[in-house]
């Protein structure tokens, strides 16, 4: 439960952090 919500919020983060980089890239 515990490292599935771990794994859950890294996803997550790296999800966000992809996002960030192609608004910066494509903005």
């Amino acid at each position: 439960m515990f490292r599935k919500l771990m794994a859950t919020e890294l996803i997550v983060r790296d999800l966000a952090a992809c996002t960030a980089f192609y608004r910066d890239t494509l903005g």
